[in-house]
């Protein structure tokens, strides 16, 4: 018997060659799994009477913690354990998960089906490497931070469960959970909740979710498919960062809110963002290299930082009317982007928000900015006109290795040139205030 996770004694002396491993999973205690009870111990198993050890969670509610008891059964034989206090009761919440290799049954590890009464848990499952699934019960409403982290659990199955709120990391770094079905009643999410499950491949997110919450699908490698249901109004930080098999998403108009780097170095090929959307993050689309098309909402007033930074296969993009200021590496390194309509609306550029785009020809016959910012335009080599003759504020070397520009007008006021604004710009005239 194993009192609140200490070691005790209540392993079987089972005698033979082979060696199995075993996990406590987690203590409940009025009606909750608390954290944390994992003790592992290799024992052995009796090759000749073909044995498997089968541990059977045991309640009991009127002391501050609950007796966990190890047995071992025949195969096919169903085991109840012996009865220390008539107060216990047992349930048939867990059972071992094994394979016949070379005859012997060798264990793998527990299916869980969590039983009615249990509300919330804590981090009972935190690093248990035997749990492969688990069920919950219709009465549970809350998932704890930690709770699942680190678990080799494949499977994740609320079915009809009441559960609110996931915490924080509860089902982060699961590297073999491939399918999950998050309940109709989800209301918020804790950060890192699924950061880092590699296998997960789709994930459809219930209306009652408000908030994709931060971090909340960061470094799923092969998620491919997501769904997000009407009722979403923000998604998160970096909630779709290092999404690579993702290729497509579509963002319903319900969204109003996309945070810093969401969908960060993720295989978008496109997107369309709706109307909805007021604010975008910096950074939301960085590092997409594989991003070719994207429109974006009429409503959005700001061009973030960092925005498209070093999409490098990025050749369409459709800015909204409204727009005033494009921010600091906004297209950085768009290397196959050739042409892009900036609106007049547009007066301020940010630092290096065009720089390295080798191939960019035309920004429109519209834009007139007043401020533009240092390495705006740096090494925008094909680049063959642009009117800076409205702005009161030209950064130092704005548009350096512009080689294809032959002359830009200055605006009256400005009385010098910065630094290198045109250097390696060769034969580039600058006129308007007899400086050239």
């Amino acid at each position: 018997v194993l009192h609140n996770g200490d070691e005790g004694t209540g392993l079987p002396d089972v005698p033979g060659d082979d060696l199995i491993r075993l996990a406590v999973v987690g203590l409940i205690q009025h009606n909750e799994f608390l954290p944390p009870c994992v003790y592992r111990r290799r024992v052995r198993l009796d090759s000749w009477k073909q044995y498997i050890i089968k541990f059977v969670i045991c309640l009991q509610f009127q002391m501050n913690y609950i007796d966990i008891f190890y047995g071992y059964a025949q195969e096919g034989i169903k085991y109840r354990p012996k009865r220390v206090d008539e107060s216990l009761v047992d349930t048939d919440a867990a059972k071992v998960v094994y394979q016949t290799v070379s005859g012997m049954n060798k264990a793998l590890g527990v299916s869980v089906t969590l039983p009615e009464g249990i509300k919330s848990i804590s981090s009972a499952f935190d690093g248990c490497y035997e749990l492969l699934s688990i069920t919950f019960s219709k009465d549970l409403t809350y998932v704890g931070a930690y709770s699942f982290f680190g678990s080799y659990v494949k499977s994740i199955d609320f079915k009809d469960s009441a559960v609110s709120h996931i915490g924080e990391r509860a089902f982060a770094e699961c590297r073999f959970l491939n399918e999950i079905k998050l309940p109709a009643s989800l209301k918020s999410v804790g950060e890192y909740v699924f950061t880092n499950c590699t296998k997960l491949d789709k994930i459809i997110i219930p209306e009652s979710l408000a908030e994709i919450g931060d971090y909340m699908f960061a470094g799923c490698q092969s998620l491919s498919d997501i769904v997000i249901n009407n009722g979403t109004l923000s998604i998160g930080e970096f909630a779709f960062t290092q999404a690579i098999a993702l290729k497509s998403v579509n963002i319903p108009e319900s969204v109003t809110e996309i945070k810093k780097g969401a969908f960060a170095e993720s295989g978008l090929l496109s997107i369309a963002i709706p109307d909805s959307v007021v604010t975008l993050g910096d950074d939301v689309f960085a590092a997409c290299i594989k991003l070719s098309d994207v429109k974006i909402g009429n409503k959005i007033t700001a061009i973030p930082r960092g925005i498209f930074y070093i999409c490098e296969k990025l050749s369409a993009v459709s800015l909204p009317t409204g727009i005033k200021t494009i921010g600091e590496e906004a297209f950085f390194g768009c290397l196959l982007l050739s042409e892009i309509s900036i609106p007049g609306s547009v007066d301020e550029i940010g630092n290096s928000a065009f720089r390295g785009c080798t191939v960019l020809t035309a920004l429109g016959s519209d834009f007139k900015p007043k401020k533009v910012g240092d390495y705006a335009f740096n090494g925008c080599e094909k680049l063959e006109k642009i009117d800076i003759s409205a702005a009161t504020s030209l950064g130092k070397y704005a548009l350096a290795r512009c080689a294809a520009i032959k002359r830009v007008t200055i605006n009256k006021n400005i009385v010098y040139l910065p630094d290198g604004i045109l250097e390696g710009c060769n034969g580039c005239v600058a006129d308007g205030t007899g400086i050239t």
